[in-house]
C-alpha cells in the first residue's frame, strides 16, 4: 500500500484554523511568520480582516468609466526598490517548492505635486519536503518592498486606489521582483528560480 503524501504548510495553516487556532498559534507551532499565515488563510477565504468597527470590509464599488478614466491618465515615472532582505537558513535536502504573497504597504496613496506613489511588499518562501515524504518546512526567504511613482491627471478615491492595488500595481511592480528572484536565488547558491509571468483575469 502507497504511503499517502505528508499535507503541505498551507493545508497545515488552513486545517489549525478551522481547528479554532488563532493565527498567532499557527505560525509559532509550524514555525512560520506570521504574515506567511496570514496571507494563505485570507487568500483562501477563511480569514476575513477586519474593519475597525469589527465587520469584515466590502469590496469597493468602483464606476467602470471612472477607472478607465483614472488609468487612462496615469503613467509610471519611476519604480524604487525600498526594502530587500533575503536568507537561507540552511541548506535544503529534499523536494523544493515555494509559496508567493503580495500586499499593498499603504492603505491611501502618498501624494505628490502631480501624482501619487504606491508600493507593494512581495515575499517568497523557499519550501523543502524532507525525504521519504517527511514534513514540509521553510529553509528561506526573500522578502523585497518595490514602490511605483506616478503621475496622474486626477487623484484617485479610497475605492479606486483600492481596486487600482491589487489589480493594476502589481501588474507594474511585479516584473522587478521577478527579475531580482532570478538573480538572488542564483547569488544565494540556490537553483535558479524563474517566477511565472503575473496575469489578471477581468
Amino acid at each position: 500500500m502507497a504511503a499517502q503524501a505528508s499535507p503541505t504548510k498551507s493545508e497545515r495553516i488552513r486545517e489549525l484554523y478551522r481547528q479554532g487556532k488563532s493565527i498567532s498559534e499557527i505560525a509559532r507551532e509550524l514555525g512560520i511568520r506570521y504574515q506567511r499565515a496570514y496571507n494563505v488563510l485570507v487568500n483562501s477565504g477563511l480569514h476575513k480582516p477586519k474593519s475597525k468597527k469589527g465587520e469584515a470590509p466590502e469590496a469597493p464599488k468602483v464606476d467602470p468609466k471612472a477607472y478607465t478614466e483614472f488609468i487612462r491618465g496615469l503613467d509610471l515615472r519611476a519604480v524604487l526598490l525600498e526594502q530587500i532582505e533575503a536568507q537561507v537558513k540552511a541548506r535544503p535536502e529534499g523536494r523544493l517548492g515555494f509559496e508567493i504573497s503580495l500586499t499593498p504597504t499603504d492603505e491611501h496613496p502618498r501624494l505628490m505635486d502631480g501624482g501619487f506613489s504606491a508600493a507593494l511588499r512581495f515575499e517568497v518562501e523557499f519550501l523543502v519536503q524532507e525525504k521519504d515524504g517527511g514534513k514540509e518546512r521553510t529553509f528561506g526567504y526573500i522578502q523585497a518592498v518595490w514602490r511605483g511613482v506616478y503621475s496622474s491627471r486626477m487623484k484617485p478615491s479610497k475605492a479606486i486606489y483600492a481596486l487600482f492595488a491589487h489589480q493594476n500595481l502589481p501588474v507594474n511592480l511585479w516584473p522587478y521582483f521577478r527579475v531580482q528572484v532570478d538573480q538572488l536565488t542564483a547569488q544565494m547558491g540556490l537553483p535558479r528560480l524563474v517566477l511565472p509571468a503575473f496575469k489578471t483575469v477581468r
